[in-house]
């Protein structure tokens, strides 16, 4: 068995835990999670194992990769856990690009970094990365 994971109920828990961590300000946690089937969950639990805000969402059959996964973290969080609750063997799950940022999530980075490519040299060229970053988060909140 792997030592990070605890058999219960016939069920295998796995725990990731953060070093203890300090926050200023309230702050975004965002992530990819790649996961096929629903016989395993991933939770985010913070300071204890009891406090978990971020449970995994319902499973599509057609989205395997779920990019920009986010959870908000208070400024008092001084621990993050991943817990992956497994039920039936072979079944698994993966997390990547994990991410702590005072403002936008991996997307919100991802078309920041393309504004800029696509900018301009003129004195307009902030003004047109500011929105080009609010369109495309206009355009993810009508897709979700």
């Amino acid at each position: 068995m792997d030592p990070s994971s605890i058999k219960q109920n016939n069920r295998t828990i796995y725990i990731l835990e953060s070093p203890e961590i300090s926050l200023s300000n309230t702050t975004l946690l965002s992530f990819d999670l790649y996961r096929r089937s629903s016989a395993i969950m991933l939770q985010i639990c913070l300071d204890s194992l009891t406090n978990c805000p971020y449970e995994s969402p319902k499973l599509d059959s057609k989205v395997f990769w779920r990019e920009g996964e986010s959870i908000l973290l208070p400024t008092k969080t001084k621990k993050v856990y991943f817990v992956a609750t497994q039920w039936k063997r072979f079944k698994w799950l993966a997390i990547d690009n994990i991410v702590l940022n005072k403002g936008l999530g991996c997307k919100g980075r991802e078309a920041a970094a393309s504004a800029a490519a696509a900018g301009t040299p003129n004195s307009n060229s902030n003004s047109s990365k500011i929105e080009e970053i609010r369109k495309f988060f206009r355009k993810q909140r009508i897709e979700n």
